[in-house]
């Protein structure tokens, strides 16, 4: 997954800015970030793929 790429060396209030165009990711990764109580700072979509800033 992404996200999960993404974090790696990242310190806890950092915010990832990540786009993608995975249909099945407009859930997975919501879920994802609340099992792991990161916040969702903003999600939109834009044409053919989604915008999600998430902060750690």
């Amino acid at each position: 997954m992404e996200l999960k790429k993404s974090i790696e060396g990242k310190n806890e209030g950092d915010v990832i800015d990540l786009t993608f165009t995975c249909p099945e990711a407009v859930n997975n990764i919501p879920e994802y970030c609340e099992k792991n109580n990161y916040n969702i700072k903003e999600f939109t979509k834009n044409n053919n793929s989604w915008n999600i800033k998430v902060e750690i």
